[in-house]
């Protein structure tokens, strides 16, 4: 049995097949390389079989940054939260994840802050965006808890989303967007609503492909600016 590797590993291994004909091997690929595995067979007085056909597989390398062996973040209760409250001054949080067996999942916790509206706008403005893998990953936003009744956009988790955000929406003008200079906090029909919207959020992150490549996805979560 012989094997090789794109980083230009090789490796080989005799084994005496059994009276059936049987027999097995156990080779180590290299992480994060892909390796090709062929053989051929000889007999008691050296008759050598044609090279068998190859088969191809690769080794996940996994690009994760918090990955380990204490199951921190594969549920809600041991949600990861390596920072501090965000502040609605565009502070940005960039993860870089990588789920590889098939019942494997992420969580998140994000405590924000807004700041006092004394420039007279609500810039607070909760973002979250797979930056990196939306072909193979997906997310749901729990906002104040991890309860069903806490989850945004919708009753049920579903396929999930790639983008979401929570900011201070324009009231009365049917316009909805982001906060920005000219949407003062005053009473009228034209102006953002300047409730405090400081919040904890947990998001979770699944993967939506088959467990069959070594894809990683990146999370951006950011407030304000």
């Amino acid at each position: 049995m012989y094997m090789e590797c794109d980083d230009g590993s090789l490796d080989s291994s005799v084994v005496t097949a059994d009276s059936t004909g049987l027999w097995s091997t156990t080779m180590t690929v290299p992480a994060g390389t892909a390796c090709d595995f062929y053989a051929y067979a000889e007999d008691a007085v050296g008759n050598v079989s044609p090279v068998s056909n190859t088969v191809s597989t690769q080794a996940c390398d996994p690009v994760d940054d918090y990955e380990d062996s204490t199951s921190l973040g594969d549920s809600c209760a041991d949600a990861i939260e390596d920072w501090t409250a965000l502040p609605d001054d565009g502070t940005t949080v960039t993860i870089t994840g990588n789920i590889i067996d098939a019942s494997d999942e992420d969580w998140y916790l994000f405590d924000t802050l807004q700041s006092v509206t004394t420039a007279g706008y609500n810039v607070y403005n909760f973002q979250v965006s797979l930056t990196a893998g939306a072909a193979d990953y997906s997310f749901a936003v729990y906002r104040g808890s991890c309860s069903t009744s806490a989850l945004e956009c919708g009753t049920s988790e579903g396929s999930g989303w790639t983008d979401y955000s929570y900011y201070a929406e324009d009231v009365g003008d049917g316009d909805h967007t982001p906060p920005g200079s000219g949407n003062y906090c005053a009473d009228g029909s034209w102006y953002n609503d300047c409730d405090d919207l400081s919040s904890v959020y947990y998001v979770h992150v699944w993967r939506t492909s088959a467990i069959d490549s070594c894809a990683y996805y990146q999370l951006q979560v950011s407030n304000g600016g």
